[in-house]
Parts: structure tokens; sequence; C-alpha cells
């Protein structure tokens, strides 16, 4: 289980919080990782000012919220900044993930696998936002000095939010992704949700499964830093780490055996679903090692991607609640 963080609704106060809890880890592994030294190439460069310039005119209380981090772990904005846009600048980055979908007569049932770093395992925690006035509070998986809302999360208007890391090779100086699913844990309803999308220059690529209580449909949605692709569920289905609609066919991306296979696995394990599927049937698809080379649930340490699971997330969506395990 993972340490709950309570943070409050101002967003500086918040990053902050996140960011003292973040401090060691970020110093002492992050910092001197190889993933880094590629990163840090960006900082000063004119990609890196463009997406930045796009996140403060878009989103200015997120940019409040990144400084608080950076102030917590007590590193320069210009690192924290980079930090939260690695997936953006990066094809490379060890952020994997497994996510379905299966509709039950209980309810919408989503399952999530969250696969990453192993080696930030024992850091990540759970931040716990209550709703308060007319601001949204929600529940969010969170990276270390990473912004909420970019894995796993749900929010108190009863959205929830699973995202897919997608390694795509198309690249935009717009908002970053994180900062994208950042701003879909305060919107209300899913045509916000798909507005905020769409109606914002983008920096990277990334695939969102969304319910919301009282919806009958699951979207899926896709998108690149010159298109979205949104598609309405109403079966079984389940997404890796890749760009799968129809739209992006021809899109260029960087596609791993792991991300291939797993599709392939997932997909299958769905169409075996029978047509009353349990929080058990769901668990029992993320945690699949059938095919011991590249199994769905990931913990070898030589995982071609070098990436293992971090946690497992289970969600019933009803008409008027989601409900966790």
């Amino acid at each position: 289980m993972y340490e709950e963080l309570n943070i409050p609704q101002n967003n500086y106060q918040a990053g902050f919080i996140i960011g003292q809890r973040s401090r060691r880890i970020m110093h002492e592994y992050v910092l001197t990782s190889k993933p880094w030294q590629f990163l840090r190439a960006w900082i000063g460069s004119e990609r890196l000012k463009n997406i930045e310039n796009a996140a403060r005119s878009t989103f200015p209380h997120y940019i409040d919220e990144l400084a608080g981090i950076a102030d917590g772990c007590e590193l320069p904005f210009s690192e924290v900044f980079l930090w939260n846009c690695r997936g953006d600048l990066s094809p490379f980055i060890s952020d994997g993930c497994t996510t379905v979908c299966a509709p039950s007569p209980e309810g919408i049932l989503l399952g999530h696998n969250e696969d990453g770093d192993p080696k930030l395992r024992s850091h990540c925690f759970i931040s716990k936002r209550a709703p308060e006035s007319n601001s949204l509070g929600f529940t969010s998986f969170t990276y270390p000095a990473s912004i909420n809302g970019h894995a796993f999360a749900v929010n108190s208007a009863g959205i929830v939010q699973l995202v897919d890391n997608i390694r795509s090779l198309e690249y935009g100086d717009g908002v970053p992704r994180q900062l994208l699913s950042r701003a879909i844990l305060d919107c209300r309803d899913l045509d916000e949700v798909i507005s905020t999308l769409k109606g914002c220059h983008r920096a990277g690529s990334f695939h969102h499964m969304l319910a919301q209580t009282g919806e009958k449909d699951v979207i899926s949605i896709e998108y690149t830093p010159d298109d979205v692709s949104m598609v309405r569920l109403h079966s079984s289905y389940g997404h890796t780490n890749h760009l799968s609609h129809s739209r992006f066919r021809n899109s260029k991306q960087r596609i791993t055996r792991s991300s291939a296979v797993r599709k392939i696995w997932i997909d299958a394990l769905c169409r075996k679903l029978s047509n009353r599927p349990s929080f058990d049937d769901i668990r029992f698809m993320l945690y699949n090692i059938e095919n011991p080379e590249l199994p769905i649930y990931r913990k070898d340490p030589e995982d071609p991607d070098k990436e293992n699971n971090l946690a497992t997330a289970l969600f019933r969506v009803t008409s008027d609640a989601v409900h966790t395990r």
C-alpha cells in the first residue's frame, strides 16, 4: 500500500508538499540516472522554452504547482519543469502501463497496471485533495516531483482517468501532456475533458481511458501534437503503450515488443470475458503472466523496457458512485 498524502486546494502549497515528499529520491537517484542525463540536454533549448511558454499561457495555476514542487524539492524550476515534460521529449522514458475496461450489469469495470521505473516504486504515493467550495477534489497516484493525473486518478465529479504512455515520434511546442492530464482532474464532465484536450496546442502524445458516474460509455482518447482521436467503447477493450486507433494508423511512433505483445494478449483476454465480468476477472487479466517473456504483469528486473509494475488499480463506475479496489 502506498502512503496517502493530503494536499490543499492552493496549487503552490500542494506542489510544495509533493516536492518535500519527493526531495530525497530526486537528489539521490533521478538527477544521477541515465534518463536524466539525456533529458538535461534540453535545458535552455528553444523547444523547451516554447513548451514552457505554452504551459504558462494556458495553465498558469499548474505552473504555480510546479513552482511549489521545485521549491519543496530544493531544485531549480527549470529542472522540475523538464522532469514533467519527460515524455514529451523522449520516447525512451520508462513509463509503461496496460489499461482495460469491461461493461457489466453492476457498472463499468476499469483496470490499470501502472508500469514504470522500479527504482521509483517505494517513492511514489497517493495524493488526496478534498473538494472545497466550487473546487473539485481528487485522489491520484503520484510520481516523485510530478504533477498529478498522468497515471490513474478519480475526481470528485466522478471522472476516472487511466493514462497510458505513448512513445510517439511526433513532437510539438504546446502544453506538456502531464499538465493536460492534471487539467482533466479539474473537469466536471467528459465534454469538458474533450474540449480541454482538443482546445489547446499539445507537446506530446498520450492515451486516456475515461469514465464518469452516470455515463454509460467509456471513452478512449488518443492524441498527438497534431490530432485527437476519440472512440466511445461499448464492449471490453484493452490498451497498452502505442497508438492503436485507426486515425493514427500511419503515425510515427516507437512500438516496443512488450507493448505489442501485451496488446495482443489483453485483446485475447477481453474476448474471453463473460457478459458478467467481475473485479476478479479484471485483476486476473492485469496479473496475467502466461507469456513469460513479455507478460502483462511485469516484475522481471531484466524487462526489455526497463519497466515493472508499480501499482494495479481497479474501479467500478455506476450511475452514482465510483468504487475502487
